[in-house]
């Protein structure tokens, strides 16, 4: 019995000493390691098949195609039921972020749709007929809504 108590104290003795050798994990360091896929940009540009061709378009972070439509204005915008269709893209705080090779104006507006994004002056949604990245289904619905371009 002796014995065994002696080989534990032992082992013990020894996960001590070696958990002793490495410094405990410190979570900022490995918080601070670039990620894998690159920053995340809550606007960038990216291409999309535009009435059969390809053209260059403002995607939201997920790759989606963003589109405005004509008819917004300071006072009036796409919501309610027309954002079932056409959800607004906003900012719920912060700031957007847009990818380095935007050189148009991004800021935030409140409005009926909470803190929408504004690219340009034209408020920014999706398009709920656009099922995957690269698509642009609603180009020119209703002859009111478009593609937004950088």
């Amino acid at each position: 019995m002796v014995r065994r108590v002696g080989v534990v104290g032992a082992l013990l003795g020894l996960a001590s000493l070696v958990a002793g050798c490495h410094p405990p994990p410190n979570p900022a360091a490995s918080s601070s390691a670039p990620s894998p896929t690159g920053p995340s940009y809550t606007l960038r540009s990216g291409q999309a098949t535009v009435d059969g061709g390809t053209r260059a378009v403002l995607m939201d972070a997920q790759g989606f195609t963003l589109y405005f439509r004509s008819k917004d204005s300071a006072s009036s915008v796409c919501s309610a039921s027309c954002a079932n269709t056409w959800p607004p893209l906003v900012q719920p705080s912060g700031s957007p972020t847009p990818s380095p090779d935007l050189t148009g104006t991004l800021r935030v507006t409140p409005n009926a749709n909470g803190n929408q994004l504004v690219y340009n002056n034209h408020p920014l949604y999706r398009y709920s007929g656009d099922s995957a990245t690269g698509q642009a289904n609603g180009e020119g619905s209703g002859g009111i809504w478009f593609v937004a371009e950088p």
